[in-house]
């Protein structure tokens, strides 16, 4: 102990006896029994189970960023539409939405507004295409939705009113330096053999040939043969 140098002395005086460790790791342990004996509470613990459970379920179907269905669970729903279509001779549509130079939107304003503008865009989709509709991102700025039990021309005036209000409306209420925000939109009807994925796939492919056509418009079939409609 003698060889030991003052500042060595003086931190081995200030270290805890060890009846001071056991009197703080009793307190420590009285408060960890005090908190499980809280949290045992049946009823409190049932509810905070319960919660939970609903936010893990939900964190397993919705994206994150918009709250709209994740891509996996918007093809068990749409899934689930084509069965309930078949079975009571109900017409179905899926429309496949893509937010045309939304990369710009990142690139020169920041992915914080490109959160904000893909935000306000599933409202406006809301708005338009009413509480039935199921929204799902299918992935980026690619958004689909289904429809059922609507006649074609309702359909089609739902997918225009769409793409219109996010023309004219959804650059102006993100205040963004680009004066309008576009969208090309695929709309295609369940067909006699097709299967979910037969279904999401054609509306994408229409999606792609409003796109390569100008953007701003909408692709349906009609009579088996393609129309592609100027958003304007």
């Amino acid at each position: 102990m003698s060889d030991l140098t003052l500042e060595e002395r003086r931190k081995i005086d200030r270290m805890p006896s060890e009846a001071h460790v056991q009197y703080k790791f009793g307190e420590w342990l009285n408060k960890i029994i005090k908190v499980m004996q809280k949290e045992a509470d049946p009823a409190e613990l049932a509810r905070e189970m319960a919660q939970k459970e609903v936010k893990l379920e939900q964190e397993a179907i919705r994206d994150p960023g918009t709250g709209v269905y994740n891509k996996s669970q918007i093809g068990v729903l749409l899934g689930r539409e084509v069965t309930l279509a078949r079975k009571y001779g109900w017409k179905m549509y899926v429309l496949f939405l893509d937010l045309d130079y939304f990369r710009e939107v990142n690139n020169t304003e920041g992915h914080l507004k490109g959160d904000e503008v893909l935000k306000r865009l599933v409202n406006i989709m809301q708005d338009v295409t009413g509480k039935e509709s199921l929204i799902g991102r299918y992935g980026g700025e690619e958004f689909v939705v289904g429809l059922s039990d609507m006649e074609t021309e309702a359909v089609r005036e739902s997918a225009f009113k769409l793409g219109l209000t996010i023309k004219k409306n959804l650059a102006q209420e993100c205040h963004l330096k680009k004066p309008e925000l576009t969208a090309s939109i695929g709309l295609a009807s369940l067909q006699e053999g097709e299967n979910v994925s037969d279904l999401i796939n054609r509306s994408d492919k229409l999606m792609y040939q409003a796109k390569n056509a100008g953007r701003n418009r909408i692709a349906c079939q009609n009579g088996g043969q393609t129309e592609i409609l100027l958003i304007e």
